[in-house]
């Protein structure tokens, strides 16, 4: 199983640990999960389902968003039919309840 860390965009075979957790979140519906990457040792998020995929999201052109709160995590997009889809940071944890806000404070950080 191939994953690309949407941090340092490197593609790692995962460990027989992190198959089998990605397995059981695949089990469980999770949409979210963090494993951690070999080469830059950050804990990546990652949607399990994307897993699946013969192509991967990158390959729809897809750029990943640096956070503009941490600048250390990147910003996903997680869907929640409980509370509410929502962009967050796994990093620093912040969130955005739509893209409209995310690109307001985008737009600050750019500012300085």
């Amino acid at each position: 199983m191939n994953i690309r860390c949407p941090k340092c965009r490197k593609i790692f075979e995962a460990s027989a640990q992190q198959k089998s957790f990605v397995n059981q979140s695949i089990g469980k519906n999770m949409n979210l999960i963090f494993i951690e990457c070999p080469f830059c040792y950050v804990n990546v998020p990652i949607n399990p389902k994307d897993l699946l995929l013969t192509k991967s999201p990158e390959a729809k052109d897809k750029t990943s968003i640096d956070c503009p709160i941490c600048e250390e995590g990147v910003v996903c997009y997680v869907e929640n039919e409980v509370d509410g889809s929502f962009y967050g940071c796994g990093e620093c944890g912040n969130i955005w309840s739509n893209k409209e806000n995310l690109e307001k404070d985008i737009e600050k950080a750019k500012k300085g």
